[in-house]
């Protein structure tokens, strides 16, 4: 099922000053991530502003670079807690601003939250939701051929520091992690590793406050 997910206004620092306050956050407490702020966050990072196709491949426009304006990455969220969603595996549609439920994706989505926590050296405290950040190669490799790798790795560096901002921003706990299983990824999609393969995820989570 898709899930049409809300936006809310919200007033936004000076770049100068996320900048500064920009750190990676994994301070949790007893709040749960809303629907809303995780909205918000895929609106501002992931959206898919235009499509356009001019005789070769198609290009897009998104809140960040990408090599050739290809835009070969996808964004997907484990879900592990979140005010108005189950457990699960979710894609983000950026073009229509819509999460599509993976199905049987609970257990996968859990395993892809303690390898996190395990990364960032807190096994027994997951982040609210991970955004599983993969590359649809074959698209990229179209134009850089003999360095789309190379060049998928430097558009999801992009990414991560635009998540980074967007998360300090809006107030939400987020870390980039090191580690994760493509394996999972590949099991619960069905996709091709050689079509389809995760290359970087990031924690996000509400932040700790005082009770």
């Amino acid at each position: 099922p898709e899930i049409d997910v809300p936006l809310m206004e919200q007033s936004s620092a000076s770049l100068h000053d996320v900048m500064e306050r920009r750190i990676s956050g994994r301070d949790y407490g007893s709040q749960i991530l809303s629907l809303a702020d995780l909205s918000h966050f895929l609106y501002r990072v992931a959206r898919t502003k235009q499509v356009q196709s001019q005789g070769g491949p198609e290009v897009q426009s998104r809140p960040y670079p990408s090599g050739g304006s290809l835009h070969e990455l996808e964004f997907y969220v484990a879900v592990r807690q979140c005010e108005g969603l189950m457990p699960g595996l979710y894609h983000y549609q950026g073009l229509n601003h819509l999460l599509r439920h993976l199905p049987n994706s609970e257990a996968a989505a859990q395993r892809m939250h303690t390898l996190s926590a395990t990364c960032m050296g807190q096994p027994d405290l997951p982040p609210d939701a991970l955004i599983v950040v993969s590359s649809r190669h074959p698209r990229i490799a179209m134009k850089y051929e003999g360095i789309s790798y190379r060049t998928s790795l430097l558009n999801a560096g992009v990414a991560i520091q635009t998540m980074y901002l967007v998360a300090t921003d809006m107030g939400l706990q987020g870390c980039a992690t090191g580690i994760g299983d493509s394996r999972i990824f590949e099991a619960v999609t069905g996709l091709d590793r050689f079509e389809e393969t995760t290359i970087t995820e990031f924690a996000l989570s509400a932040p700790a406050k005082s009770d």
